[in-house]
């Protein structure tokens, strides 16, 4: 209840607020980023899934490259399946347990030959930088069997290591710290002085605030 007066010697006058909804006091939930980063076959429309999730069909027709993200999900532990296209059993399969009030980044990677089929859960830092901006790079590119051999560099475009020696499956944390501009980033043969260039990313935009994530 909230009270208001005048100046003058008027009655007061009661406002009623409006009752607060039991869902004030439910719960938050967490919210997954859902990605598709397996490269199981020949072209990307071969690569289509459809994920479960405790056994209900979630997304269909889920390719390579795809990512649905802030797919809100109580706090609990999820069975997920995912079951490529025309098939009726899974390819992948795990329990995903998440908490409340974070977020997640989960993705289906490898490619059944070079690395395994699997699930692979990352947790988020959604707290924005005070200045700058903050990067996260994930290596999820299953190019070999021996993960020595997966290790790359990320290289600047004018030659300069970022970060060295990363295999597969690795990823920055914590977050890259960097100001606030344009960055063109290429991904190198590790030890190759950034000159063996296995993959020249797009340009990068990185705004104050913000939070990237380059997978």
């Amino acid at each position: 209840w909230g009270v208001t007066t005048t100046a003058s010697a008027a009655a007061p006058v009661l406002l009623q607020q409006e009752p607060i909804s039991a869902d004030h006091w439910a719960p938050k939930p967490a919210k997954v980023n859902v990605a598709h980063f397996a490269p199981f076959a020949g072209s990307v429309d071969a690569t289509s899934v459809t994920v479960r999730v405790d056994g209900q069909p979630v997304f269909t027709n889920f390719k390579f490259g795809d990512i649905q993200k802030a797919v809100e999900l109580p706090a609990g532990t999820y069975h997920i399946e995912i079951v490529p296209t025309g098939a009726t059993d899974p390819a992948i399969s795990g329990d995903v347990t998440v908490e409340g009030e974070k977020q997640y980044t989960l993705a289906a990677i490898g490619d059944g030959g070079n690395q395994p089929l699997e699930l692979f859960a990352l947790v988020d830092d959604t707290a924005a930088p005070a200045s700058g901006a903050k990067l996260r790079i994930a290596h999820l590119a299953p190019f070999a069997a021996d993960l020595n051999a997966t290790k790359v560099d990320i290289c600047t475009d004018g030659g300069d290591v970022v970060v060295g020696g990363v295999p597969y499956k690795a990823f920055t944390d914590p977050y890259l710290s960097l100001p606030a501009g344009d960055y063109n980033l290429k991904i190198a043969l590790a030890g190759s002085n950034c000159q063996s260039v296995a993959l020249d990313l797009p340009s990068v935009r990185l705004g104050d605030h913000e939070i990237v994530d380059v997978f």
